[in-house]
């Protein structure tokens, strides 16, 4: 059997037909983002589960990370300010500009915490001020120091270094008058070496002033994208950032009834939440195995809405654990939630049910 450790990039990087198993130890920010990465399992067809490990904990780690994804504007605003400290930018200048960043070394000269800092600058991207590219694909870059004709007449090179040049002038042009961009790859194949000794190589021929060589980074980088103003003129919309945080607030809490839900199928919650109907439940997650009981009646299921009504009924908000109270048959419950929800009686915010 093999096991794979993975960040939540599995949903998106791994198309593996045959996974049996996934597992989550900690609880995914949406349900959007547990749905694909649970449905990595069983692609095959097969039989395969996924489990979502779950306590009293996540429920704060969950709600921890609204604060870290959307910190206080005053905090962004200061960040914004700080930036233009750590390089050096004036009022009235910097747009166009581009700066190596270094998030950690950033947090610890201004004493900010990285997660909020990251957020922060996401912020402040969305908001037009700033262009925060966190993944760069800055690939390796050459150029001769050397003309030409001189470089023919090297003769202290080793063979590896001369195969290295040789493969640099066969596979890119321009390498006299300007950088390139270069696939230590395909250089190591031309030349018949490992990509490792491909970088010692150039390395060391930088050293001898016969070529410039810019590795390949994955440094993030800034780039102003308009001139600096006073952080106290930071304007961050409601569309950038009150209405993002309400949704964000809104999956999260949705994750969390899901999470802790054990009334409902499982199957069901996930499609009432994508506005699917389902009237059966899927008689194999958790909680169909622990609610095993016959069909309800529609007596049943009339006694269940009207006791649900009859809950709500004061107009207020009411935790779903209280539907316990009602000392109702589990199926005709969820039947009756699954009704009352579709006709648009009642409605589920996060762990909260209302009229």
């Amino acid at each position: 059997m093999r096991v794979i450790v993975a960040t939540n990039a599995f949903g998106m990087g791994i198309d593996k037909p045959d996974v049996r198993l996934v597992l989550h130890i900690d609880c995914p920010d949406s349900i959007e983002a547990y749905f694909q990465e649970a449905g990595r399992a069983g692609r095959d067809g097969k039989k395969a589960y996924a489990v979502l490990l779950w306590n009293k904990g996540d429920r704060k780690k969950l709600n921890k990370r609204v604060v870290e994804n959307f910190p206080e504007k005053d905090y962004i605003k200061e960040v914004y300010e700080d930036l233009a400290y750590y390089y050096q930018i004036g009022v009235g200048s910097g747009a166009g500009y581009s700066f190596v960043f270094e998030i950690d070394k950033f947090s610890r000269t201004f004493k900010h915490f990285p997660v909020q800092t990251h957020s922060a600058l996401q912020i402040l991207e969305r908001a037009g001020y700033i262009h925060y590219e966190m993944e760069p694909e800055a690939r390796a870059r050459v150029m001769f120091k050397l003309g030409r004709n001189d470089l023919y007449r090297l003769d202290e090179s080793s063979k590896f270094e001369d195969a290295v040049i040789t493969a640099l002038l066969r596979t890119y042009g321009g390498l006299f008058s300007n950088y390139v961009y270069i696939d230590e790859g395909l250089v190591a194949q031309e030349a018949g070496l490992t990509t490792q000794q491909v970088y010692v190589i150039l390395k060391n021929l930088a050293q001898r002033n016969i070529i410039y060589f810019i590795p390949q980074r994955k440094t993030p980088f800034i780039t102003y994208l308009q001139d600096r103003i006073d952080g106290e003129k930071v304007v961050l919309s409601k569309e950038i950032y009150e209405e993002r945080k309400e949704q964000y607030v809104k999956r999260i809490n949705a994750m969390q009834a899901y999470a802790s839900n054990n009334e409902v199928c499982r199957s069901r919650q996930l499609l009432i939440y994508f506005g699917e109907k389902r009237h059966k439940d899927c008689e194999q997650c958790d909680v169909c195995l622990d609610h095993e009981s016959p069909e309800p009646s529609n007596e049943q299921t009339k006694n269940a809405r009207e006791a649900i009504l009859n809950l709500l009924k004061d107009g207020e908000r009411h935790h779903i654990t209280e539907l316990h109270k009602l000392n109702l048959p589990n199926k005709g419950l969820d039947v009756a939630l699954e009704y009352l929800i579709h006709e648009e009686e009642i409605n589920i915010d996060g762990s909260f049910i209302f009229l």
